[in-house]
């Protein structure tokens, strides 16, 4: 561990952590999204209000098309892609399930796609040396997150908390300057069923810019040999300095509970792929599949991928528009690639 990061480690907190207003950001692929992707916001506004914090708004903010089209041409993504009007529909039609009260301040927004012009970047290293022949503009997180945490209109005062799992955790050592990010928002964690988190470049940078750890539920953090923090519930302190008294609060909050901890958009898509191969278009297609093959095994397969489904927050309506919104992938990556070519967004590599 450099010694920069070993200054960084962090001593009990003196004093509670004052209470703040938040807008929280939530951002994935949502590919498709599900129940487990609001719980993952919910349950983090609930958690803060359990200590005292107020959360004006949740922010539900899909990646751009243009990351899915990529994931998939490098062959590590998946096989069914729904584009970015089908994912904000669906996690509005998720919200409706949930409390009145919950959902009324939850937002879905395509905001990559309304802030293109600002926010769509090349990647040099990481979709070049993926797609070298070429490859779409994404958006960078640190700069969604810097665009989101200055767009005042929609905060309306409060401070930018951003939501993840806490794997995500080891791959934020990567990011540049992020004192510029965490001197305006806070990251909310949430634990997974994962025994620790290794970061696999040096996180001194990161550290210096988080003044305060709030752990409400132990999950070692590592470098090397080294603990850095998380292997004890409590509230911890950087070292008292004018860069670190600037930074923010990194919170790990504890994981989903029940089922919600197990659902998974790569489970719903190899549900999705079985009913589509049944010719299951609609959730009555559904019905009417799995009585025509009434004492056969496919009438268990069509059974158990609609029991799947259910779980993850689809049935009757919402299933049959998850079934259609996701059902032409090649037309859907064609359009995405077309689009991406009238605004500019191509990026062809040159060779080293």
């Amino acid at each position: 561990m450099s010694s920069e990061a070993a200054a960084a480690r962090l001593s009990p907190a003196p004093t509670a952590l004052p209470s703040q207003a938040y807008a929280l950001l939530i951002s994935g692929t949502f590919n498709p999204p599900h129940r487990a992707h609001l719980q993952l916001g919910l349950r983090a506004a609930a958690a803060l209000e359990a200590e005292g914090h107020t959360v004006l708004s949740l922010w539900f903010v899909p990646v751009h098309d243009n990351y899915l089209h990529n994931k998939l041409s490098a062959s590590a993504g998946p096989s069914v892609v729904f584009p970015i009007e089908a994912r904000c529909a669906l996690l509005r039609t998720l919200l409706e399930a949930e409390e009145p009260a919950a959902a009324a301040r939850c937002h879905v927004a395509d905001y990559e796609g309304e802030h293109a012009s600002a926010l769509l970047a090349p990647s040099p290293h990481y979709w070049a040396a993926r797609l070298p022949a070429a490859y779409l503009r994404t958006v960078p997180t640190m700069a969604l997150l810097h665009h989101f945490a200055a767009d005042e209109a929609r905060l309306g005062g409060a401070r930018v908390a951003a939501v993840f799992g806490i794997d995500n955790l080891a791959a934020m050592s990567t990011w540049n300057a992020p004192e510029r990010l965490l001197a305006r928002a806070d990251l909310l964690f949430v634990a997974r069923r994962m025994a620790t988190v290794a970061f696999a470049r040096d996180p001194a940078a990161l550290l210096r810019a988080i003044r305060r750890v709030e752990v409400r539920t132990a999950v070692p953090v590592v470098f090397g040999e080294e603990l850095l923090f998380g292997g004890e519930v409590g509230s911890f302190v950087a070292p008292s300095d004018g860069e670190a008294e600037a930074g923010g609060v990194l919170f790990c909050l504890p994981a989903l509970e029940g089922e919600d901890e197990g659902l998974s958009s790569t489970a719903m898509r190899g549900c999705l792929e079985t009913l589509w191969r049944w010719g299951c278009e609609s959730a009555e297609a559904v019905a009417r599949i799995a009585e025509a093959q009434a004492g056969t095994p496919a009438e268990e397969e069509v059974n158990q991928s609609l029991s799947v489904l259910r779980k993850h927050g689809y049935s009757g309506g919402s299933l049959t528009a998850l079934l259609r919104a996701g059902m032409n992938t090649a037309a859907t990556l064609e359009r995405i690639y077309n689009a991406a070519v009238s605004r500019g967004e191509v990026v062809v590599p040159h060779p080293s």
